[in-house]
């Protein structure tokens, strides 16, 4: 992970969102700040309950015959892989980086970048960036029906029964729900699913060998909700949390913490960038 000084970093954005209202910028895979971004010309991030939010920034990157914004060689996989007359390409680079955008008040969003256009004369002028919110990180990470049998026990194969694989792979051997009988997590709403995720990522990070802290905690919720009973199917955290929560009216939300912001409990032992993902009843007059 690349190294930075938060404090400075810290106020630098509140230095610039005393100017400009806000601050949007570009973090590498380990959410570790790359790029203030250019004037971002229009900004569109809707939040909508329970989904991780849809983001589309445009901005101007830089002239035809002017120097570009280095974002571009972050988002752009291969600046000479134009595909129209106009200079339009919507590749994105390989390694993931996250759009972030910070406004005064403790408010910030990040966004997974899924793709980006570009567009230009002849040369990258205006980058449009989609994302998803980092919430979407639960529909990538299982809900193991066993956690208990995840562990780093790797063996190198070639095949499986049925055929030779083309190259090797690190395989470990789990147990699914459909061998050992039916798995739930039963209690009130809040808690059943703060089992849920923190089980599941405690069991993927330990089978992928990633040193506690990890990247992604949930922090724990105060106890509520009504009486839950939750199927653990080896879903996707988010399929198999999804439903219940819409059901006992549980919002699931999430953010990315920074060095320097306010501790969020004995659940983030790190100081570094982490996503937090945190459980709420939905009440009238509340958040």
């Amino acid at each position: 992970m690349r190294t930075i000084d938060w404090a400075a970093h810290k106020r630098h954005r509140e230095q610039v969102i005393a100017d400009h209202g806000q601050w949007v910028g570009i973090v590498d895979e380990d959410g570790v700040p790359l790029w203030d971004l250019p004037p971002v010309m229009t900004l569109t991030a809707p939040e909508v309950l329970n989904s991780p939010e849809s983001a589309k920034g445009v901005l101007h990157v830089g002239g035809r015959y002017g120097a570009r914004h280095p974002v571009v060689e972050e988002l752009i996989a291969d600046l000479t892989d134009v595909v129209s007359d106009d200079g339009s390409l919507s590749p994105v680079s390989e390694a993931t980086r996250m759009l972030v955008v910070e406004r005064a008040g403790g408010y910030r969003r990040a966004y997974t970048v899924t793709h980006t256009v570009a567009t230009g004369a002849a040369a990258p002028e205006q980058l449009e960036i989609h994302a998803v919110g980092v919430l979407d990180v639960l529909r990538t990470l299982p809900a193991p029906s066993r956690p208990n049998s995840w562990t780093p026990a790797f063996h190198r194969l070639d095949r499986d029964w049925v055929k030779t694989w083309v190259r090797e792979r690190d395989v470990a051997g789990i147990e699914l729900e459909q061998h050992r009988g039916r798995a739930v997590v039963e209690g009130p709403a809040l808690q059943a699913i703060y089992e849920v995720i923190g089980v599941s990522l405690e069991a993927v990070f330990r089978a992928m060998g990633v040193a506690d802290p990890w990247p992604v905690v949930v922090e724990a919720p105060a106890s509520g909700g009504p009486e839950t009973v939750i199927a653990l199917e080896d879903r996707t955290i988010w399929d198999t949390i999804a439903p219940y929560a819409a059901a006992a009216g549980v919002r699931v939300s999430a953010r990315l913490w920074w060095p320097g912001d306010p501790p969020v409990g004995a659940a983030h032992k790190g100081n570094a960038p982490t996503i937090i993902i945190r459980l709420k009843l939905n009440r009238k007059g509340t958040e």
